[in-house]
């Protein structure tokens, strides 16, 4: 019989608004499936909503998703430790290392031996890079301290997407650290077809942002770069409203820009027409203080739409590969000149921006190792699966 997995997600599917730690924990069940049996234990709504989902059974089920068990905020926590009490299982994973809702209560059970002390596995998505962490920082540094002080990971089997993800871990819970580096598991269909692209006229650029509008996106970064730009600029901002205050100051830039630069909010996006969207702009841009992979950023790719991207995600080479620009924050005039190179751009030369970024998208596919490399990860954390020493990470690489 395959090993069970219960894996805790703060926000999953049907929902849609979690980012891309519901997708990297969605697409990793599904690569799964028939080696581990992994059980997801999440909330009953998704992000921002005040109700539960109108799929709910009175058994906390939804068709399709037999897999997951749904918690309402209501004694959540004894509820939610009397359900891994009882239940049969190999590895404790999560999806989140800072989450208040799962990951914290079962740490402080298995700590104290209210809850079978079974192999763990922490994915902090991204939580511990620089720019995360300057966010609520001194919570967090609090939080982090009781972690360490009380030993709640001390055995922990650290599960990192990238290598530079693995040094921030290692640089907040220590160089004894037991890191593995997986990949986020890719979706089973990753390969679309182009989407109808947009004309390109010179002095005109179509731009979209397409996120969770909150302080770690960067939105009013992306905003304020376009101020002083020249030519006709329409901006597309998709994405659910997670941080209404921050939204408040986007908008505040918003009004001070110049006429030439047209801003349109246009709301929130099925995950299926992510791709479209994407694919109706002549640029994706994204000036995020983090990211420890960026599902957005492949499918920008995907789509044929040319990347503005800052250094703090995982996608490093792409200038050189003609897709698109990654640059440093601080250097907020290299973004308005790689943008005004992109309103004056002429058809030829972005038609060979889109057919570079699709083809760098379909070859990061066929390169993928991902889930060779979840199975590697989720082996080690037992050992008589394998039947080999266990590594320290995972010996295959992006």
């Amino acid at each position: 019989m395959n090993p069970t997995i219960l894996a805790t997600s703060d926000y999953y599917l049907p929902g849609q608004r979690g980012g891309g730690g519901v997708q990297a924990i969605s697409n990793m069940v599904a690569r799964m499936k028939g080696a581990w049996n992994i059980t997801v234990l999440t909330g009953d709504r998704d992000l921002g909503d005040e109700a539960a989902y109108a799929q709910l059974n009175d058994k906390g089920k939804i068709c399709g998703h037999e897999n997951v068990c749904y918690f309402s905020s209501r004694n959540r926590w004894i509820r939610l430790l009397l359900f891994v009490r009882k239940a049969d299982f190999a590895i404790q994973y999560h999806n989140s290392f800072f989450s208040p809702s799962f990951t914290f209560p079962l740490l402080l059970a298995r700590r104290f031996s209210l809850i079978p002390r079974r192999p763990l596995i922490v994915a902090p998505r991204g939580e511990f890079s620089p720019g995360a962490l300057r966010l609520k920082a001194i919570k967090k540094k609090a939080y982090i301290w009781f972690i360490k002080r009380f030993g709640l990971c001390n055995d922990a089997l650290w599960h990192a997407s990238t290598e530079a993800e693995a040094a921030d871990v290692r640089q907040q819970m220590g160089p004894m650290a037991r890191v593995i580096v997986a990949g986020d598991c890719l979706p089973l269909t990753a390969s679309p077809a182009v989407p109808s692209r947009p004309e390109k006229v010179e002095g005109q650029l179509d731009v979209v942002f397409l996120s969770r509008l909150c302080q770690m996106k960067n939105l009013a970064f992306a905003l304020s770069s376009l101020s002083q730009v020249t030519g006709q600029v329409r901006f597309d901002i998709y994405g659910p409203k997670e941080d209404l205050s921050y939204w408040r100051t986007c908008e505040e830039i918003i009004e001070r820009l110049p006429d030439n630069i047209v801003v349109r909010y246009l709301g929130e996006v099925p995950h299926e027409d992510v791709i479209n969207i994407l694919g109706r702009h002549h640029l994706f841009f994204l000036p995020t203080l983090g990211e420890n992979f960026g599902f957005v950023i492949l499918e920008a790719l995907l789509a044929g739409c040319p990347i503005l991207l800052s250094d703090k995600t995982p996608w490093q080479h792409i200038e050189e590969q003609g897709a698109g620009w990654t640059l440093p924050l601080d250097e907020v005039e290299q973004f308005r000149a790689v943008l005004q190179r992109c309103i004056d751009m002429d058809k030829t030369t972005f038609q060979r921006h889109c057919d570079q970024a699709r083809a760098f998208g379909l070859n990061y596919i066929e390169q993928d190792t991902s889930t060779r490399q979840t199975n590697v990860l989720l082996s080690a954390a037992l050992p008589c699966r394998s039947g080999s020493p266990v590594p320290h990470r995972a010996e295959e690489k992006r």
